[in-house]
């Protein structure tokens, strides 16, 4: 793990009422700027999806 992830890091959820779009992007700027990459950014996203938008 990255330096100051040995905690995940507290990400915004996606209810399926927003852009999803935006949520990615969102997502992805929050996990670049604590040097998140690759496969651990593909493992932490499924945490940000709300309901059966997690599935």
């Amino acid at each position: 793990l990255p330096t100051g992830l040995e905690k995940p890091p507290q990400l915004g959820t996606y209810d399926g009422l927003t852009d999803p779009d935006e949520h990615i992007e969102n997502i992805d700027v929050m996990l670049k700027y604590r040097g998140v990459k690759g496969a651990i950014k593909c493992k932490l996203f499924p945490t940000t999806l709300e309901g059966s938008h997690g599935l």
